[in-house]
């Protein structure tokens, strides 16, 4: 310790990092200053350092002193920069380098979150459930992109999801148990006992469902916290612990859709929404009179009866939990018996489903998602099999191609719907599947991978 508190108190005690000029070049120096410790493992390997360089914090990770010769352990360090610098998604703490530190020897350096984990957000509590929707998403967006490129984090828990300060944003860190199938060191188990799948534990052969695994503790003590129990949330966790891996979400997206209810059933609740909307409209003028609503048929010849509309239909998809909590508008007169109420609510339902098949907006983007994926995918496969790109251009191409078609796709949805709209989250889950799925299709066939 001793030696290491040396460099602690040295790197306090020297003048911050700076732009220096040395002859008639301008360099940066290469120190990293105010070094302070913020975490070791206990049974683990690594030590966690904050520094700042040229007036900017970063993280270093390093060994412990005592292991900073192993060559396990050093290669365990450089396969978790490797793994981490292929990286490139607003949810995922960034991997800038890969350099030895005086005093401190080889180090990752990574962007400095300022925030705390998920675990001391759940120890506050106060969580709310658009919160912990908002978080569980964006850890989902993570672990799809991490595992499109085949690589599994391996020891997923809320100590290694940091939640910014500014906005409440996911960060997901710590790959040093991550895995991948181009790397031979640590096969072995790994990870942590609690949030461990049942084959990770067992030493069997893991995909990316384990991760899926940790993810449904994860959702389960997110649920614990929220002031009253969601059951959404208790599904969606118990499907993702099932003890056999295929019983399991195939996908962390598949997650997501569950998360925010974007499977059909979902979907004839938004479709009977805007259905009921179109029926009404077509049957009844709404006017605004005298700061009271009043309806009147458009109908000529027929005698105006007093309508009572239960609640707005758009209202039916705020704060819903299940198709039938997402309630219906009633519209009708007093003398209505329940029988015709639920004729016509039947009628109107056969009606959304029928829309909904026939959503041209929603086939738009399908199509635009598939022909645009594959329409990248072939354009980089030329550059990528140009030998005369340099190899770091081909391959950081590579690395960012998920994340480049995703963008793109995105943009388009987000020009189509209204992302201010309640039915924009439904359509951008349901086209990103899309696009997720060609992608996964187009690497399948090109590298015959079994994912």
């Amino acid at each position: 310790m001793g030696k290491e508190e040396d460099v602690i108190r040295q790197g306090r005690n020297e003048s911050e990092s700076r732009l220096i000029l040395q002859g008639a070049e301008l360099v940066m120096t290469n120190r990293f200053t105010e070094v302070e410790r913020l975490y070791q493992s206990t049974r683990g390997h690594a030590v966690i350092y904050r520094a700042q360089r040229m007036g900017k914090w970063h993280v270093l990770k390093c060994l412990k002193p005592e292991l900073a010769d192993n060559p396990l352990y050093l290669g365990l360090l450089q396969k978790e920069f490797e793994i981490g610098y292929k990286l490139s998604h607003p949810n995922i703490a960034q991997t800038i380098g890969f350099e030895r530190v005086d005093g401190l020897g080889p180090c990752v350096v990574m962007e400095y979150i300022d925030g705390g984990t998920l675990r001391g957000v759940l120890d506050g509590g106060g969580l709310s459930r658009a919160d912990a929707l908002l978080m569980l998403s964006q850890v989902c967006d993570a672990l799809s992109y991490i595992h499109g490129r085949q690589i599994i984090h391996r020891d997923l828990k809320p100590e290694n999801i940091m939640i910014t300060a500014n906005g409440g944003n996911v960060k997901l860190i710590d790959f040093g148990y991550s895995d991948a199938d181009s790397y031979a060191v640590l096969k072995q188990p790994a990870g942590t006992w609690r949030y461990a799948a049942p084959e990770q534990e067992a030493g069997l052969a893991v995909d990316a469902r384990a991760d899926i695994y940790a993810l449904g503790v994860i959702i389960g003590e997110i649920n614990g916290s929220l002031p009253r129990k969601w059951p959404r949330l208790s599904r969606v966790s118990a499907r993702c612990m099932r003890q056999a891996a295929d019983q399991r979400y195939a996908s962390a997206a598949e997650v997501s859709a569950a998360l925010m209810e974007k499977h059909m059933g979902r979907k004839v609740v938004l479709a009977a929404c805007v259905a009921l909307l179109a029926v009404v409209a077509a049957v009844l003028t709404f006017r605004y009179d005298g700061g009271n609503m009043r309806q009147e048929r458009s109908v000529s010849n027929h005698k105006a009866d007093t309508v009572f509309v239960a609640q707005q239909p758009t209202s039916a998809l705020s704060g819903r939990d299940s198709v039938v909590e997402a309630a219906m508008p009633v519209v009708g007169t007093p003398s209505q018996t329940s029988r015709d109420a639920a004729n016509r609510d039947a009628v109107v339902t056969a009606k959304a489903i029928e829309n909904f098949n026939q959503d041209q907006r929603l086939a738009a983007l399908n199509k635009f998602a598939k022909e645009k994926t594959l329409e990248m995918l072939r354009a980089d496969e030329r550059v990528l099999s140009d030998e005369s790109v340099p190899l770091k251009v081909r391959a950081d191409l590579q690395d960012r191609q998920f994340l480049k078609i995703e963008n793109v796709v995105k943009d388009e949805i987000a020009r189509v719907i209204d992302p201010s709209s309640p039915e924009y989250p439904i359509y951008q889950s349901a086209v990103l599947r899309v696009m997720q799925e060609t992608f996964k299709d187009y690497q399948t066939k090109k590298y015959n991978w079994d994912i």
